[in-house]
């Protein structure tokens, strides 16, 4: 029979006042001695069926090895959690499980234990920050009883409420608890690093860590408050993003510090026109990084993947910030500037043999002959012919791509009504001012072009053709200058004069123009007098056109193509050439001129081969020569056959 037993317990004292008197159930307590007292075969039995277990527990239970080394160092349990356990993760501290250096040096391995503990104290702090209630920040203490003064509950605040209810510290505002940004403790040692850096590469400024400090004090005479002060001051944390975050993370950009940012102190056109384009337009930004890669892998010689990378990365996201604007249909003139951009900043950078994917310059062109007619820039191209305006740069530059650009393709320009109504009311379309050649000139190779587009597609008969051919001749004869006008472009010390220099190239434009004219009047060849004599005086010229790494070779890449491709081997042209090529030095290699230069090679080489032949055999060469030699027209090795032939898509202007 079993009972239970209430007894006061013997730890509590019973003489402590308003103190409950503890109570301790006893267990029932039986009668039987079996029950009190096993006998001795089962306490022996049940001892040694618990011993085998214990040893062997005593037996598997090993010291783990594997471990990460910062427990070890701790000298804690790890639960060895992959990538990180679970220890380290929660004080924030970097779990290594390779062995890392600081662990075969013992001076190493204590200054490392003193880094750990501080970096959890710090975490541990920083926790407590964050957990507390800010309501204790409120909360008012009275002063001890032997302060006579009185608190503030009972003097009146006049001066609590000097400032605006929005100045007032963020943490003091009727007892309500402030959402203050508390910034994570710093962990040198974490490989996720927080990034302030938005899915598109640009800076977005964090969330400041601002406390506002409020200060008061009170002036006593004879313990009567006589004057009280009160004093604000604002601390933040916020640092400002890097000089050059937005640029590309080359490996040496000093090229970004000094051309860019050095520049916009300087002011002029790149800080006033071009920085801000490059802020505002995000199209334009891309275009402008993916041909700033271009550059620094052509001139550095460079052929890491890396680079690669980011001329695609940036080729790729230029196209998709396009299209995106497109659809949206807004902001018509920015996507023309970033469209135009793409299609013509080619022409300075790059090698003829760089095989990255890029979208052809006609297609970029296509799109922005689109938003040329939105904006009706045509039309208010041609009303800046009755005022005082410029005509709008957008529309200059596309007409020098449309014009040149459509002798690469063998089409019309897209804008060649225009073009033939600016040249019967003989104004100005600033092609002058932005390549060097007259207006006029231009506009005759616009009408050039449209004939050897309409020869291409076989709407015009022999008669018909020499007749276009004889008219625009003599269209070129009224733009020829005064004799004796073309001279250096230098004055007596040594000074350039842009508009003589502007007389010289559209000399060798109009040159040029004349040897395009007669290429396509049908049988004619490279070696006839007329052709022969034009391209010696294009020689001529270039000698009035200042060379070298300042010259204004790359400003000639068309006239150099048109002349260079029918002339003869041994000609002043091709020494004159070769000579100008090697004071550019590397430039030749680079850009529109590089590629024209690459052109000229395989024409000549084609053109030679042809030349050789039909000196060997004269009789047999005109059966064959359509046969073996299908580049061969009219005698006459077509520089645009041989860019169709190798798949290069240039716009060699």
């Amino acid at each position: 029979m079993s009972f239970s037993t209430i007894a006061p317990s013997p730890k509590s004292p019973a003489s402590s006042p308003g103190m409950a008197s503890s109570i301790e159930l006893v267990k029932p307590v039986s009668k039987s001695k079996k029950s009190r007292k096993p006998t001795g075969k089962s306490s022996s039995s049940s001892s040694t069926q618990a011993n085998p277990g214990i040893k062997k527990a005593e037996k598997l239970h090993r010291r783990s090895r594997s471990g990460c080394f910062t427990c070890r160092l701790r000298r804690k349990k790890c639960d060895e959690g992959h990538p990180a356990c679970r220890a380290c993760k929660n004080l924030k501290l970097r779990c290594e499980y390779e062995r890392p250096m600081w662990w075969g040096n013992n001076e190493q391995r204590k200054s490392q234990k003193e880094y750990i503990k501080d970096l959890i104290k710090s975490t541990k702090m920083n926790e407590k920050t964050v957990s507390c209630p800010r309501q204790t920040c409120c909360t008012y203490s009275p002063p001890g009883l032997s302060h006579s003064a009185p608190t503030p509950e009972a003097y009146p605040d006049t001066t609590s409420q000097t400032r605006d209810t929005s100045l007032e510290p963020p943490y003091c505002t009727e007892g309500e608890p402030s959402h203050v940004h508390i910034q994570e403790f710093y962990d040198p040692y974490a490989q996720d690093q927080p990034s302030h850096l938005d899915s598109n590469g640009f800076w977005s400024a964090p969330t400041p860590y601002e406390v506002d400090v409020k200060t008061e004090s009170e002036l006593f005479i004879n313990d009567i408050p006589t004057r009280r002060d009160s004093s604000t001051s604002t601390f933040n944390t916020f640092q400002p993003p890097l000089a050059h975050a937005m640029l590309p993370s080359f490996a040496e950009d000093d090229w970004a510090r000094n051309d860019v940012f050095d520049s916009k102190k300087r002011g002029g056109v790149f800080a006033d026109v071009i920085l801000p384009a490059i802020e505002s337009n995000k199209c334009y930004l891309h275009c402008c990084l993916s041909i700033a890669a271009a550059h620094l892998k052509s001139t550095q010689q460079v052929t890491s993947d890396f680079i690669d990378n980011d001329i695609l990365k940036h080729r790729f996201q230029a196209v998709s910030e396009l299209c995106s604007s497109l659809n949206q249909d807004t902001d018509h003139l920015q996507i023309l500037e970033a469209t135009l951009s793409m299609a013509f900043f080619q022409c300075a950078v790059g090698r003829a043999n760089d095989t990255l994917p890029d979208v052809p310059w006609h297609q970029h062109f296509q799109a922005a002959t689109g938003l040329i007619h939105k904006l009706d820039l045509p039309h208010r191209l041609l009303e800046s012919d009755h005022g005082a305006a410029h005509p709008p740069f957008s529309m200059s530059l596309a007409a020098w791509i449309d014009i040149l650009g459509s002798t690469m393709l063998g089409q019309m320009p897209q804008f060649a009504h225009t073009y033939r109504t600016k040249l019967f009311g003989g104004s100005s379309a600033g092609l002058c001012e932005l390549m060097g050649c007259e207006d006029r000139v231009m506009y005759l190779i616009a009408e050039i072009s449209c004939l050897d587009a309409l020869c291409i597609e076989g709407r015009t008969d022999h008669a018909s053709l020499c007749g276009h051919v004889t008219n625009l001749a003599q269209q070129l004869d009224h733009t020829e200058p005064p004799a004796g006008s073309l001279v250096k472009p230098f004055s007596e010390n040594g000074v350039l004069l842009p508009q003589q220099l502007a007389k010289n190239i559209t000399a060798l434009f109009r040159v040029a123009a004349r040897v395009y004219l007669c290429s396509l009047v049908p049988g004619s060849k490279r070696d006839q007098p007329g052709t022969v004599s034009l391209i010696s005086h294009a020689a001529e010229l270039l000698d009035l056109i200042p060379s070298g790494p300042e010259g204004f070779d790359t400003s000639l890449v068309w006239p150099l193509l048109i002349c260079g491709s029918l002339a003869t081997p041994g000609s002043t042209f091709r020494e004159t050439l070769g000579k100008r090529i090697e004071q550019m030095g590397q430039q030749a290699e680079l850009g529109s001129f590089g590629r024209m230069v690459c052109v000229l090679q395989e024409v000549w080489r084609l053109a030679d081969e042809k030349a050789l032949i039909e000196a060997e055999q004269p009789t047999s060469f005109s059966q064959r020569s359509n046969e073996e030699l299908p580049l061969i027209s009219n005698n006459i090795v077509r520089w645009r056959d041989v860019m169709q032939q190798n798949g290069w898509d240039f716009l060699l202007i």
